[in-house]
């Protein structure tokens, strides 16, 4: 069968396009031939925090020479020649090689691949906790438990990272061991994304202010919260609007943002604004035209939004999650309870005073360029250089 051409096109431009991690640093040691990285994921599929880490980590080994290989059930269609099904994996890895699993679900073969005889790293993103989901998706958070339960098949695996402190006390509680360490790998945040890409035209209300979220409508992240605080701020601020940008998987969830809307006044609803999916250059438009973020989600890994609206300049204002409070620093302003009333004078007053508005902004300024800083790729290296110490300790 001849193959798409539109799927070709991608897969080259997949290939050679270096752009999203010329900013990383390079290693500073030469990678022995004979060791090949397999990294091992649920899916891989862009605009998806995995996902994307995952590409990243690929392109980043690829252009340093370093062997690899991906194993997914699930994969962006133009990958269909690059990425493995995870029942090779066992056939593929020799006691030279490296096997990175991306945990953030509970994965089947983990159990197989915990046996495996080579280097093994888990790296663990975060798993949504379950009693989140079981309302809305009963076969979701029972998978999501299942990965909790997995957490002590990974003990023996020769090192462990996460993408936050917050994911490494969490993965250290499914071992059951406080004190077991946990390389921090921070996700791999591209400065200059944004300045590829061009912004293009989104139909949008012409209030003064446009409050924005930007991630997945689902159960964990709270949608319901951030309705309710709009209808608070609207009362203080009718020239307003709040938009709402992300996918909407969960058709369940769907009576609980409905009845969160009926509980606002029709004027409140007619200025609340699911936008659905949207392109790399809406988001930028979206990001461009906004004049503050809001985020309400209860569970989080590292939330690279957060990054990406500071660095559009946008006043963030989050309920205060361990991994939001860990991203953001002393940036931003956090709460730690979801008093709306009170919420929404302060966002409110906040706006409305320069002196406070500057002041927060610059914070914000200096934390975007500190998370820029810590994931120029030295952490991945380091880990890297982990795994080929251990492998050439086992040797001797």
């Amino acid at each position: 069968m001849i193959a798409d051409v539109p799927l070709l096109a991608q897969l080259e431009a997949f290939q050679t396009n270096f752009d999203s991690i010329q900013h990383l640093i390079s290693p500073w040691y030469v990678w022995p031939q004979q060791t090949t990285v397999h990294m091992v994921v649920n899916n891989v599929h862009e605009r998806d925090g995995v996902g994307n880490f995952v590409i990243a980590l690929y392109k980043l080994m690829q252009r340093h020479g370093v062997p690899c290989q991906l194993y997914a059930e699930g994969y962006e269609p133009y990958l269909a020649d690059l990425v493995y099904p995870l029942e090779r994996l066992a056939d593929q890895v020799k006691p030279s090689d490296i096997v990175i699993v991306h945990f953030s679900i509970y994965l089947p073969q983990l159990e197989q691949i915990a046996a495996l005889t080579c280097c093994k790293v888990l790296c663990f993103y975060g798993i949504t906790p379950p009693e989140f989901l079981a309302a809305f998706e009963p076969t979701l958070a029972d998978q999501c438990q299942r990965g909790y339960d997995q957490g002590p098949v990974t003990q023996d695996f020769e090192l462990k990272a996460a993408i936050s402190e917050a994911s490494a006390v969490t993965y250290r509680s499914m071992l059951g061991q406080a004190d077991v360490p946990v390389a921090i790998i921070p996700p791999v945040l591209d400065p200059k994304k944004w300045d590829a890409i061009a912004a293009t035209a989104i139909e949008l209300p012409a209030a003064p202010r446009k409050f924005l979220y930007v991630g997945r409508v689902v159960p964990h992240k709270k949608i319901e919260d951030l309705i309710h605080l709009y209808g608070e701020y609207a009362a203080l601020d009718p020239d307003s609007c709040l938009l709402i940008a992300g996918f909407n998987g969960f058709h369940t969830y769907q009576p609980a943002l409905q009845a969160a809307l009926e509980r606002q006044s029709e004027a409140v609803r007619a200025r609340i604004h699911f936008l659905g999916s949207v392109t790399d250059g809406q988001l930028k438009s979206l990001y461009q035209q906004a004049d503050a973020f809001w985020m309400m989600s209860e569970h989080e890994g590292f939330c690279i939004p957060l990054l990406e609206a500071m660095a559009f300049d946008l006043p963030v204002f989050a309920f205060a999650q361990t991994a939001v409070r860990e991203t953001l620093a002393e940036a931003g302003l956090v709460f730690y309870q979801k008093d709306m009333a009170q919420l929404a004078q302060v966002v409110h007053n906040t706006l409305f005073d320069d002196h406070q508005l500057q002041q927060l902004l610059a914070g914000q300024r200096q934390r975007c360029q500190q998370l820029t800083v810590a994931s120029d790729g030295r952490a991945i290296w380091r880990l890297l250089e982990s795994c080929l110490q251990h492998i050439h300790a086992s040797s001797i």
